[in-house]
């Protein structure tokens, strides 16, 4: 399932004219920090994620959000 996900979220966002760029933090807060900052230091127009915590969010990923970076949740949202 997430195989496929992956494959239409790369066909809309090359229709659209972007490129997507893949991490795979395997549940770690601190590599989920690293590609946070490694994204926005490459100049990403938004990011979709897939949090890797239910209960608390990286603060990374809360910074973007209160900045108004476009971030999208994948099976998450923000309460």
């Amino acid at each position: 399932m997430i195989l496929k996900l992956l494959e239409y979220i790369e066909y809309y966002c090359k229709e659209a004219g972007y490129q997507l760029i893949l991490h795979n933090t395997r549940e770690s807060s601190i590599e989920e920090s690293n590609a946070i900052k490694q994204l926005v230091e490459a100049g990403v127009k938004g990011i979709i994620i897939f949090p890797t915590e239910i209960e608390k969010y990286n603060e990374s990923l809360l910074r973007l959000i209160l900045d108004k970076f476009p971030v999208i949740f994948i099976d998450r949202y923000l309460y």
